[in-house]
């Protein structure tokens, strides 16, 4: 089902759609005052995505679990992390399946360097068989621990066909 037409929002949805039809990569972070559209531009950004046949993503960040570690980084990589595992070292697939809750700590909690890179090794890998878009609603919101994250995977992408698309609240 696809959203009613965005009246009055034809710039910021032109910018969204020659930002997915641009080099695959990159990151578009769309900012204002909290009410005035941003998840419903984000939203459409999300559905050009996926008529594009990109692997999409997606996590809506809300502040009540802003307290609580890997909450994004598991709804960005939890429903396919069969998929994801396999493709993983296994130093770096034991510390995702700790932070995502599939395996007990042990004695010590995995290196936070280890979960991110594990992150960015999902991303390349999914991006071998489809650009990918990492689409985050209310950044503001994201868990710190799955931040640190997405910003080690967003610097260390390279040239892989993943793109980045967020909204956040200014004021």
């Amino acid at each position: 089902m696809s959203a009613p037409a965005l009246i009055g929002r034809e710039e910021e949805l032109a910018a969204i759609e020659a930002f997915l039809d641009g080099a695959g990569r990159g990151s578009l972070l769309i900012t204002g005052e909290p009410g005035i559209g941003k998840t419903v531009l984000w939203e459409a950004g999300v559905e050009a995505a996926l008529r594009r046949s990109r692997r999409v993503l997606a996590h809506g960040a809300v502040e009540a679990e802003a307290k609580l570690a890997f909450t994004a980084l598991s709804d960005l990589v939890g429903g396919a992390i069969e998929e994801a595992l396999p493709a993983l070292s296994p130093p770096r697939r034991r510390a995702l399946e700790v932070a995502l809750l599939l395996s007990e700590p042990g004695v010590e909690p995995p290196d936070p360097r280890a979960i991110a890179l594990a992150f960015l090794d999902v991303l390349r890998a999914f991006a071998a068989s489809a650009p990918v878009l990492v689409a985050v609603d209310d950044l503001q919101w994201v868990d710190s621990a799955s931040a640190q994250a997405l910003h080690f995977a967003a610097r260390r992408l390279g040239e892989a066909p993943v793109a980045m698309l967020a909204t956040a609240r200014t004021g």
